[in-house]
């Protein structure tokens, strides 16, 4: 049996010894296929084959598809020689150990503690060094990241740590102060965004991937240990430059809700932060009381037969059902049967759509207050509307999907509507998510997934149109499995 050597190339990189022919028989099993390939100008041209190849011609691979390695060696009868011990990417922690340094993080006077499946998460984190934290939303997922935190500054570590969006890097930055007790949080965490001054002196940075991808390998290799939030949200380049430039950094850990379901993304995601080392579903938290329940209502919505035309493009169906007045009919049916002192998020994906329905929900329902958040709204803005609603009642936030889909937690919210169709798994689990968090003021959060029905027919077939054919095909999916009821209601507009 031929043997191939793999040394430890880098914190990095593992490298393999192969010949021209091993390589040929490896470089197909690591190249996987780019998201929206198909419509590159480079494949359309022939140019690209539309692959995103993981192995170098040096036999460069990421550390994190070592476990592809070895199903190909196997694979092709190859023994492989490891010039490293795997153990070396974490440490082993006790249970007895974890929960005495947890008790130190969280004392009594913080009254807070993590869950079971928390405590889990973080020793698995520990104890692995690399890989990802499949985690349903509203699973305390800053939590689990200021534990870690705690833990690797504890140990000497200095820490980066990547959230997607400005909203998030308050966020985090108000749990650890305010939630979580940590007195001396100014003295250890540095806030990077926008016109921020940095003090790189300090153990942690808190920054979007936006703010530091383009800088080069001096900035980054003072760190010892990357942590990304919503692992699955940073473009392909920007993690693996992000990954690759973090030379110093053994430990590397992802926290995310959904895994792309893209191979390339997916592969950036294990390749440079590691593979799934825990999971856990929204059903499990609910079915222990510690998220909110969830009731799905689907209100589709039926169209006159003017609208029930075949259209050229999904925009321009989107264009048209925008500009139909009447669907705002459907939010005056979600907040007439809403209580008054119900708090409410609507979720479009277009701005000018957005500032539409702010300005005709002040006019319609005039003792209301009704937000806005978007992309160009400050962060200091946002974290104001997001505190405020915790106090407040009857009040309606309208945001896009970008801003408020992910990660941005508020626990006083009642309602979510899905006012935009969207096909995608990931962007539609983290919208749900949004009201998963447990308040005194609700027994469980109402989904509101608005359908539009412009299904046509050519006298012999009824087609389904662009939006009807996400929720059906991609959404009732999955609800199921997610394991969330639903029920149907209709609206004539």
């Amino acid at each position: 049996m031929d043997k191939i050597h793999v040394r430890k190339f880098s914190e990095v990189f593992l490298q393999a010894n192969l010949d021209k022919s091993q390589y040929n028989e490896l470089k197909p099993l690591m190249e996987f296929y780019a998201k929206d390939y198909k419509f590159s100008p480079a494949y359309k041209c022939s140019q690209w084959t539309g692959k995103i190849s993981f192995l170098t011609r040096d036999g460069l691979f990421p550390i994190g598809l070592l476990s592809k390695f070895l199903k190909f060696c196997e694979s092709y009868s190859y023994e492989p020689v490891l010039e490293f011990k795997v153990s070396e990417f974490g440490e082993k922690i006790s249970e007895e150990f974890l929960q005495k340094f947890l008790e130190v993080v969280f004392p009594p006077s913080v009254n807070i503690f993590p869950y079971d499946h928390q405590i889990e998460a973080i020793q698995k984190a520990i104890f692995f060094g690399r890989g990802v934290l499949n985690l349903a939303t509203s699973s305390g997922k800053s939590l689990i990241i200021y534990s870690l935190v705690r833990y690797l500054i504890a140990k000497g570590k200095k820490v980066i740590l990547i959230v997607p969006s400005i909203s998030l890097v308050e966020q985090i930055y108000s749990d650890f102060k305010n939630d979580y007790g940590w007195n001396n949080v100014l003295d250890n965490v540095c806030l990077n965004y926008g016109g921020k001054i940095l003090d790189l002196s300090k153990n942690v940075l808190i920054t979007t991937w936006q703010s530091v991808y383009k800088n080069d390998e001096r900035f980054f290799e003072k760190y010892d240990a990357l942590i990304v939030d919503e692992c699955h949200q940073m473009q392909g380049k920007s993690i693996s430059e992000i990954g690759k430039k973090c030379s110093k950094a053994k430990f590397r850990i992802g926290l995310t809700g959904s895994m792309p379901d893209n191979e390339a993304d997916f592969n950036t995601v294990v390749g440079y932060l590691g593979p799934v080392i825990h999971k856990v579903m929204s059903k499990e938290l609910i079915d222990k009381g510690i998220i909110s329940q969830i009731k799905i209502k689907n209100l589709i919505l039926r169209y006159p037969e003017s609208m029930k035309i075949a259209r050229s493009s999904y925009q321009k169906e989107v264009d048209d059902i925008n500009s139909y007045a009447n669907r705002n009919l459907a939010l005056d049916h979600i907040v007439k049967n809403s209580k008054d002192t119900d708090n409410i998020l609507i979720l479009v994906t277009k701005i000018e759509h957005l500032r539409s329905i702010k300005i005709y929900l002040e006019k319609k329902f005039p003792k209301k207050v009704v937000h806005e958040i978007y992309g160009k709204t400050e962060a200091d803005v946002r974290e104001n509307i997001r505190k405020g609603l915790e106090n407040e009642s009857g009040s309606i936030l309208v945001a896009s999907y970008g801003t408020f889909s992910t990660g941005v937690s508020v626990k006083k919210l009642h309602h979510i509507v899905l006012f935009s169709s969207y096909k995608s798994q990931i962007k539609i689990l983290q919208s749900i998510g949004r009201g998963l968090r447990k308040h005194e003021s609700k027994e469980y959060v109402t989904i509101h997934d608005v359908v539009d029905d412009c299904r046509y027919s050519d006298g012999k077939k009824t087609y389904n149109n662009f939006c009807y054919r996400h929720w059906k095909e991609n959404r009732l999916g999955y609800y199921s499995e997610q394991e969330f009821e639903y029920e149907n209601e209709f609206l004539d507009i």
